[in-house]
């Protein structure tokens, strides 16, 4: 009994370090400190609208961008005549905002959308995500007292861009919304802190909105003076390994 005692415990710790080494559990994993410049956070419309639009209704969202001939001829021509009769006029066309200017949000979407587009021909992995929601928190085994910033909820994505090669979109993936299975990982094993699942339900009337699932996580890690940001951003996060990972904790 005794020997087959240790040879379960063996197992399993070979198990769990097997999981550690999937997850790839440092700071240098985007979805634990999510940083760099494979992003791109968006500042309009407000967090909740964004989430409505983008995941309850699969919207294409159109990449806020000032009207120019090549892209609009007939809204340019009425701009270009109310201008001829006083101040010159700009009007600017889209559904969202990002956190840069309107042309380097432009140049990073396409950035983005290669990537993403590359990483899918040569390895059939999703990597671009919508991240809605930001845990804010420090964790000395993997950095030291540096904060850190988790993506919570993450909504697979993808980057059209028009026929022009002027105007970006951004629309949901055919995946749905799902936690970050490193991040709950982690926090479970280290810190005995585990999230709430969140609450898809079964329509748009039922579906739990981002804001309030994410109140939830923020109740959770209140007391270790953790903190959770309503922030949305879209950028590459990897993935490829957690279907091993899944397998491991089914069948651990």
């Amino acid at each position: 009994m005794q020997d087959e005692r240790n040879v379960e415990l063996a197992l399993t710790a070979k198990i769990e370090y097997w999981m550690e080494r999937l997850l790839n559990i440092d700071a240098k994993n985007r979805l634990i400190n999510y940083a760099g410049n494979k992003c791109l956070g968006i500042t309009h419309p407000s967090f909740d609208t964004l989430f409505d639009r983008f995941v309850v209704k699969e919207e294409r969202l159109e990449l806020m961008h000032q009207i120019s001939r090549g892209i609009d001829h007939r809204m340019y021509a009425a701009i270009e005549l109310v201008g001829a009769l006083g101040a010159p006029v700009n009007i600017m066309k889209g559904d969202f905002k990002g956190s840069e200017s309107d042309a380097e949000s432009f140049r990073i979407l396409r950035r983005l959308r290669t990537e993403a587009r590359t990483k899918q021909e040569d390895q059939g992995i999703d990597t671009l995500y919508l991240c809605f929601g930001f845990l804010q928190w420090v964790d000395n085994r993997i950095s030291n007292k540096t904060v850190l910033n988790s993506p919570i909820l993450l909504v697979p994505a993808r980057i059209d861009i028009d026929n022009l090669g002027s105007v970006a979109y951004i629309a949901k993936g055919d995946e749905d919304a799902m936690l970050n299975s490193t991040l709950l990982y982690h926090l479970a094993k280290e810190h005995h802190i585990i999230l709430p699942e969140y609450n898809e339900g079964r329509g748009a009337d039922s579906r739990e909105s981002a804001s309030e699932y994410l109140a939830r996580v923020a109740e959770v890690v209140k007391d270790k003076g953790w903190e959770v940001s309503l922030t949305a951003s879209i950028g590459i996060v990897s993935f490829s390994q957690i279907n091993m990972f899944r397998d491991l904790t089914d069948n651990q």
